[in-house]
């Protein structure tokens, strides 16, 4: 088993530095955590390390639209996954939800297409 941890900054609801890293016990992977957040936080608030809302190709992918990383990762890693999964993938990127950018998708909207699914459309 393993275990992820994950700093997230953010700045007025909105992310701007993400790290991330994998331990293979909980107690390294908490501990990594708390002393890298703390790390950040006290730079930022030093001055040391300023941090920018992403731009460039970091925005294009916000505003790509959920159909767009569908395609990418049934071309990427189609051949990683079964049957099953490539339909699944096949039918959420010809759904409604499949139109909207990724950075829009909301819990209602996911609600919505689950629901959707659920009754047969």
């Amino acid at each position: 088993m393993s275990y992820r941890a994950r700093v997230t900054i953010k700045r007025n609801g909105r992310i701007l530095y993400r790290e991330g890293k994998t331990f293979s016990r909980r107690r390294d992977a908490v501990t990594w955590g708390a002393k890298r957040d703390k790390e950040l936080v006290a730079a930022v608030d030093a001055g040391d390390l300023e941090l920018k809302e992403a731009t460039g190709e970091a925005e294009r992918n916000r505003t790509m639209p959920l159909r767009a990383v569908i395609d990418h990762y049934r071309a990427e890693y189609s051949a990683s996954f079964g049957r099953t999964v490539g339909k699944d993938l096949a039918l959420l990127a010809r759904s409604q939800l499949a139109s909207l950018p990724i950075s829009e998708i909301t819990s209602q909207d996911i609600v919505s297409h689950v629901k959707r699914r659920r009754d047969g459309y």
